[in-house]
């Protein structure tokens, strides 16, 4: 009868330990959504700040259509010395963030 209860009991512990299992599982997946939304907010915030700032710089944006200003910004990219920036400000940054350091105030 002693092996009937040690059963019981390994019985019991593994009830126990799936019940956790599933509970940290569930954790994980709640985790992993809200690490997701949180970084799809990022990501729209950045979008709708860097659209405002293109907005800036354009007369009378809402004039211009979205082939327009994706003309006007090919055309802007492709000069060397934009070129040459953008990869320098990456360079920095990387190099920043290599260091612990934050990236510094745009020019």
């Amino acid at each position: 009868m002693g092996s009937k209860k040690t059963i019981d009991e390994l019985k019991r512990q593994k009830d126990s330990i799936e019940a956790r299992l599933w509970y940290h599982q569930n954790q994980l997946k709640a985790l992993t959504s809200e690490e997701q939304g949180l970084e799809r907010k990022a990501r729209n915030h950045r979008i709708f700040t860097r659209g405002a700032m293109l907005e800036s710089f354009l007369q009378n944006p809402l004039l211009l259509t979205d082939e327009q200003v994706y003309t006007i910004l090919k055309v802007a990219f492709h000069r060397p010395e934009v070129g040459e920036m953008v990869r320098r400000l990456i360079e920095e940054n990387v190099q920043q963030d290599e260091n612990g350091d934050e990236p510094g105030e745009p020019l």
